[in-house]
Order: structure tokens, then C-alpha cells, then sequence
């Protein structure tokens, strides 16, 4: 049984591969309000244009949070861009306070470094593969 599970793994796709992840990240780690992944080959701006993302991005509108995920790197890549931007909605302020704090201060570090230790330091990686 193990040895199918690991065998599955290796062709999964990334872009399920990075759904699970985004499926363990949401069980440990919540955010204030619910987070939708995507992964992308190129992205809209509000305006409906189309660009294309460095690695991905964090979006937050209508009290939900959109992570988009540039599909075009590698699965190791977009991972740690996975992790980079669920701390962005994992350390997202309330409403009132969202204009008076930093894209990347204190509280992104936090959880950054909290997300990233759980996943890559503490079998994150392995657990996550459990999650549907």
C-alpha cells in the first residue's frame, strides 16, 4: 500500500500536487477568511488583462483570498511560492488595519517562517500528501 502511494506521487501533476498542499496548509494554518488556490499559465489583473506572474500572487477581494500559482516552474518552485503566499493570507490584518501595514512586516514573517518550518522542517511535505 505504501509503495502504490509513493509510486502515485511521482506522476501526480503539479497542479494537484499543489492542491493538496493548499488543502494541508488550510487544516494547519488558518486564515481569516477562506482562500481559494489556482495554478495558471497567465493571469488576469482586475481590469481583465491578461499578464503574466513572476511566480504567483495573493489577491484579496470580496472577504475571500485568491492565491494564484504560475504554473510554468518547477513543482519545487511553486511550492515554495505556495507557502510564500498562503502566509500573506495567513498573516492578512482585519479590514480597518489592512492600509496601515506592510505587504511583508512582522506578522508575513511569522507566518512565513512558520509555514515554511511546518512544511519543509517538520514532515509538512510528507503529510500533505495525505490530504484530498
Amino acid at each position: 500500500d505504501r509503495l502504490f502511494r509513493a509510486s502515485a506521487y511521482v506522476f501526480m501533476k503539479k497542479s494537484e500536487r499543489i492542491l493538496q498542499i493548499a488543502g494541508w496548509l488550510s487544516k494547519r494554518f488558518v486564515a481569516p477568511y477562506p482562500v481559494e488556490v489556482k495554478t495558471v499559465r497567465m493571469a488576469m489583473d482586475r481590469d481583465g488583462k491578461k499578464k503574466l506572474l513572476t511566480f504567483g500572487d495573493c489577491l484579496f477581494f470580496d472577504r475571500k483570498f485568491t492565491i494564484r500559482i504560475e504554473s510554468r516552474h518547477s513543482l519545487s518552485i511553486m511550492v515554495d511560492t505556495l507557502l510564500h503566499e498562503y502566509a500573506h493570507a495567513v498573516a492578512h490584518p482585519h479590514k480597518k488595519m489592512w492600509k496601515h501595514t506592510k505587504d511583508h512586516g512582522p506578522e508575513f514573517a511569522l507566518a512565513w517562517g512558520k509555514i515554511y518550518s511546518a512544511f519543509h522542517d517538520e514532515g509538512g511535505h510528507l503529510e500533505s500528501r495525505d490530504h484530498k
